[in-house]
């Protein structure tokens, strides 16, 4: 359960910071090998687990961006 406010904060952090396929992107450039951030990961939580492998998650498509689009303003008939 959450509040009006926290509603309204989420959606600006979301719009803000770009959304999901923009945070995806950023990895990808940022991070050319996924399998060494995740397991880097693994090993700064010292958790004993299996390697990881996602190197798959480089070859899925980037999702198109949406532009703004404005409505056209209505026909006189």
């Amino acid at each position: 359960m959450s509040s009006a406010l926290d509603g309204r904060e989420s959606a600006f952090e979301l719009h803000a910071s770009g959304g999901v396929p923009v945070w995806r992107g950023r990895l990808r450039r940022f991070f050319p090998s996924y399998n060494e951030l995740a397991n880097a990961v693994l090993a700064a939580i010292s958790i004993p687990m299996p390697e990881i492998d996602v190197g798959a998650i480089p070859a899925a498509p980037l999702a198109p961006r949406r532009p703004n689009m404005v409505p056209a303003p209505p026909t006189k008939v």
